[in-house]
């Protein structure tokens, strides 16, 4: 009954934002192309391999096999931005997503988005996808139906569309409905990365509070029914067939909180390569500095780089004068270098990290100061990797073997602080540098925490692991299709035509833009 009042309310609180709400995230830009279409590169083994398996579908307007057939069609991701694996951890988690759709034996992986791509570049960024076959395209406005139609088609030439990933709830609400209309049957999947509106709250507690206890109410924000973001995310939650969900974390917060049926939301965190005979640099070869990585077009990490500079770093120069710190990102726009950069007091701002490996692998401490955020933070496993200790906030180390508020073991927290690879319940500056320069001069200590870091990243994110459950899933409900839209009622609800405000949107753009071009002419 809990759970039901907490949907209902949800649902009303959805209706009364839905028309205020829907035109955030659109591009009311017209587009000279209708979309750009990569060739992949694919080698002819591969080719012929795969080709047994395809199935042919007939040029209509509608797809039309089966839900429930067993053979593996085309799976469709769609974004608003380009696939960019160099420049962030979420970029990372999409490309081994893709390879996991690979791996699994699906023959077609397209991957879609509204903005424009550069050709060369994108052959660069994405080298092994474009090998392995995976088609990229760009320029695929969501309010221009036929362009949009035309994709679709060029995507299902060759097999059906049977899996559609939609990259953030931004993504599900744009594209959702044109894929709902041409691809009935296709399985539709919301990759959430993490929760916008969670991190959006804790943002706001941290920029609208003072003291030394911001942090401790940031981890502790709930997410509320009337809370406009929220509703458009948990709308799209109960749009799709099936939600992917980084953090454990939030996980536990949409089902306990939210009342989201757990059937419907699977846990997708990241999916590390492991390689057990990897080198881990000792304590002893490490240079005397602590290190930050992260790219600066993301709030969250500029916040966390000023709070470092400004409370935190003053306090651990004082006890390691010859200390430096590294920040890397990519972005660093020139504006970030002149707040940031102070060489003189060793706070060195790097800008786009060209070798990881060097910049992590070599430095003592990752310094990871992050006042708010969602998710799990692919800064904090890639440390890990190189048996680098972190210390960081609860924010920071949420999901990461650090269990949320709503989780079961988070009675057990003084038990997991003393096994973690680093210390995550930094909530002042000075809980913060002491953590810092324990870490840096204590070999014994750094050298436990090196290797539970190690041991964390394996336990928790091998991809041999993570991947199958979300391919299982996907498998499961994409051969039950019928039977899973036909027993989801609340998710039905919610693409009735008085909650469609987003399709309707998106229409009226496209209608305006052809009449003022008719009445140009």
């Amino acid at each position: 009954p809990q759970h039901k009042m907490r949907i209902c309310a949800f649902v009303v609180s959805a209706r009364l934002r839905a028309v205020r709400s829907s035109g955030v995230g659109y591009n009311d830009a017209s587009s000279s192309l209708p979309f750009k279409l990569f060739q992949p590169r694919c080698n002819s083994s591969r080719v012929s391999s795969s080709s047994s398996m395809r199935r042919r579908r007939s040029n209509t307007s509608r797809c039309t096999s089966s839900p429930t057939t067993n053979t593996k069609g085309a799976v469709l991701f769609l974004s608003f931005v380009p696939l960019s694996p160099s420049t962030s951890a979420a970029g990372v988690r999409t490309r081994d997503l893709l390879e996991g759709f690979i791996k699994a034996g699906y023959t077609d992986i397209h991957y879609v988005c509204a903005a424009k791509v550069d050709e060369r570049e994108n052959a660069t960024l994405n080298k092994q996808l474009v090998e392995k076959g995976v088609h990229f395209y760009g320029s695929a406005i969501p309010n221009r139906e036929e362009d949009f139609k035309s994709v679709l088609e060029e995507c299902r030439k060759t097999n059906p569309i049977d899996v559609v990933v939609f990259d953030r709830f931004l993504a599900e609400e744009a594209y959702s409905f044109r894929v709902k209309e041409v691809c009935e049957n296709a399985l539709r999947v919301l990759d959430m990365q993490d929760c916008h509106a969670l991190r959006r709250e804790r943002a706001r507690i941290v920029n609208g509070e003072s003291g030394n206890n911001v942090i401790e109410k940031a981890i502790n924000a709930k997410p509320e029914a009337l809370d406009e973001d929220f509703a458009r995310e948990i709308s799209s939650i109960f749009r799709s067939d099936l939600t992917l969900v980084c953090s454990s974390a939030e996980m536990e917060m949409l089902h306990a909180v939210c009342g989201v049926p757990k059937e419907k939301l699977c846990l997708a965190p990241f999916f590390e390569t492991i390689d057990k005979n990897s080198i881990i640099k000792p304590y002893a070869d490490r240079k005397d500095t602590f290190v930050s990585i992260g790219t600066f077009n993301h709030a969250p990490n500029v916040d966390g780089l000023r709070y470092l500079k400004k409370e935190i770093w003053p306090l651990i120069r004082a006890k390691l004068p010859n200390a430096e710190f590294h920040a890397y990102g990519a972005t660093c726009l020139p504006k970030y270098i002149d707040e940031l950069n102070d060489e003189k007091n060793g706070f060195i701002v790097k800008g786009f990290c060209e070798n990881i490996c060097e910049a992590l692998g070599t430095a003592k401490i990752l310094l990871a100061p992050l006042r708010f955020g969602a998710g799990i933070k692919g800064k904090v496993i890639e440390a890990f990797k190189y048996g680098t200790p972190v210390i960081t906030t609860p924010i920071g180390g949420e999901g990461i073997g650090v269990p949320g508020a709503f989780e079961k073991d988070y009675d057990r927290m003084d038990d997991i602080k003393t096994n973690w690879g680093g210390t995550f319940d930094c909530v002042t500056p000075e809980a913060f540098a002491t953590a810092a320069v324990e870490s840096f001069t204590n070999e014994s200590l750094w050298t436990k925490q090196s290797k539970r870091g190690v041991e964390l990243r394996n336990e928790l994110f091998d991809k041999e692991k993570t991947l199958p459950p979300i391919l299982d899933a996907i498998e499961f409900k994409r051969e039950n299709l019928r039977t899973v839209r036909n027993e989801d009622f609340i998710g039905a609800s919610f693409w009735h035509h008085s909650n469609r405000s987003t399709d309707f949107f998106s229409r009226w753009i496209e209608l305006k833009e052809t009449l003022s071009k008719k009445y140009e002419q």
